[in-house]
């Protein structure tokens, strides 16, 4: 059938009007790009409109994509370390031989005998300088504007920085001391020095890494730096779960309540942390029911100061015995004997072969023999806490050193001298209250309030003695700084 010239005319018309919205289309995509092309939603799935999609992107916080150039923007560049720096604490890995578990500690530089180190970075004549101190054990090492290296790679493998690292460029500095430094992700400053010795896995091998950390002095956690040694934080309601959560560089808080340790289920220690419970059998003076052994840099909190309270009812326990710990903290705890008065002979807490005790805020009560039982152990700092009501005396110190008592109430004890040193060492009492201790002739014919061994040696500063009763208060010299004595009847009498 022959088409009519109206059927031609709409043919052309449309195809004019086609060709034009093309263009229009091309010439809009050049000047202003359109969204990217969404895929097709999977079979089931809803599609999400793109204004939808913009609004929810909108309220999230963008995240940088898992690369190197994401790493990079975490960590900064060289340029990011200028500033004032400190060290807050090292930590050494180590593996020996073909033992199955690396050695890992912490140090804080606050410890005794650890190293302190600071540094000030500075860009001058478009060049990056550090005034540096370092000073440990017999170390003392001193810059003045020594130029820093940018070397590439990263400081250590497993660093979160992959990118660089620096050096100082001081030809003299030996093996030792060449440390590698870098920024991390946290925003901490690292030195970092590894030694490698032997073949891995064969008996000869050693490896070593010590990583020391620095912050900003004017960081916030620099004003609170103990808290620093700390690596977890968790809270428990049982001495099981306690014990089960000694590792090193953790703090257990206890949930308010009462814990007994002789009712301590041992089947529900898992045999990772039952070494750091021993029993009678494994222990060379094996009177204890439980000794609390190889701690490091580990906390005991109350969750509320003096609404938890750890106690014992075996009379010849002490309620806890720590051997070999170091960095241990003892906060807001009350402890003492569920036993009858009169009738126990272990104390209250006690420590062996140990050092960097701290006891702060706590309440050691008795029938305990002694409040404190310290054995070859240095570095105690008890402070902010009471002791009291004990049958034998306040404190009984074996071949101890550097124990400090500050801000403590000793009371209404009873017997036998209340503080027994044999040798020890610059034990000092500061701002301490003795009252209302009682010494019976019966057990101490001259009754000495303080009886020292030879070579000893005690001082009291700030302190008041009040009702207490003694014949002589030492039988040897002890150093008295402003003390008050008010009241002190001889027992004798």
């Amino acid at each position: 059938m022959k088409k009519s010239n109206s059927y031609y005319l709409r043919t052309c018309c449309a195809l004019l009007t086609l060709i034009l919205s093309c263009s229009l289309i091309i010439s809009c995509g050049k000047t202003e790009p359109g969204p990217e092309k969404q895929e097709p939603p999977a079979a089931g799935e809803t599609a999400v409109s793109s204004d939808s999609e913009k609004s929810d992107d909108s309220q999230k916080k963008e995240e940088p994509a898992d690369t190197d150039e994401a790493d990079t923007k975490k960590t900064g560049g060289i340029e990011d370390a200028i500033g004032e720096w400190e060290m807050a604490y090292s930590k050494s890995h180590s593996v020996y031989g073909t033992e199955d578990e690396p050695y890992d500690n912490i140090t804080m530089s606050s410890d005794p005998y650890s190293v302190s180190s600071e540094m000030i970075i500075r860009k001058k004549d478009g060049k990056l300088t550090a005034d540096y101190r370092y000073n440990g054990y017999e170390t003392d090492i001193r810059y003045v504007g020594i130029e820093l290296e940018q070397k590439n790679g990263p400081a250590y493998d497993g660093c979160d920085n992959k990118d660089w690292y620096f050096e100082f460029s001081d030809p003299f500095t030996d093996g030792r001391r060449k440390e590698k430094y870098t920024l991390l992700a946290d925003g901490s400053l690292i030195g970092v020095s590894e030694y490698n010795d032997g073949t891995k896995g064969a008996e000869d091998y050693y490896y070593s890494l010590d990583i020391e950390v620095y912050l900003r002095k004017d960081s916030p956690e620099m004003k609170n730096k103990e808290e620093l040694r700390y690596f977890e934080t968790v809270t428990v309601s049982s001495l099981e779960d306690l014990i089960n959560n000694m590792d090193s560089n953790k703090k257990v808080i206890l949930k308010n309540g009462k814990y007994n340790f002789a009712k301590l289920d041992k089947r529900k220690i898992d045999e990772e942390h039952i070494k750091h419970l021993l029993g009678k059998d494994e222990i060379d003076d094996g009177y204890r029911t439980y000794t609390i052994n190889d701690l490091n840099n580990f906390c005991i909190e109350a969750e509320e100061p003096g609404k938890v309270t750890i106690v014992t009812e075996e009379a010849y326990d002490p309620v806890m015995f720590f051997r070999y710990s170091h960095n241990l903290t003892l906060r807001g705890l009350v402890v003492g004997h569920d036993v009858e008065p009169g009738y126990c002979s272990g104390s209250v807490v006690g420590f062996d072969g140990s050092s960097g005790i701290t006891v702060d805020n706590c309440k050691l009560y008795g029938c305990g023999t002694y409040g404190l039982e310290i054995k070859s152990t240095e570095y105690v700092n008890v402070k902010d806490t009471e002791i009291y009501e004990c049958t034998y005396g306040l404190l009984d110190i074996y071949e101890s050193s550097q124990l400090h008592f500050e801000k403590c109430t000793f009371r209404d004890s009873r017997e036998m001298s209340m503080i027994n040193v044999n040798s020890g060492y610059e034990v000092v009492f500061d701002d301490c209250s003795f009252k209302d201790n009682i010494i019976d002739p019966q057990y101490n014919s001259v009754c000495y309030f303080a009886e020292l061994s030879e070579y000893s040696e005690v001082t009291f500063n700030n302190c008041t003695f009040d009702k207490n009763q003694y014949g002589l208060f030492s039988n040897r010299k002890v150093t008295m700084q402003n003390c008050t004595m008010n009241d002190n009847v001889s027992a004798q009498n």
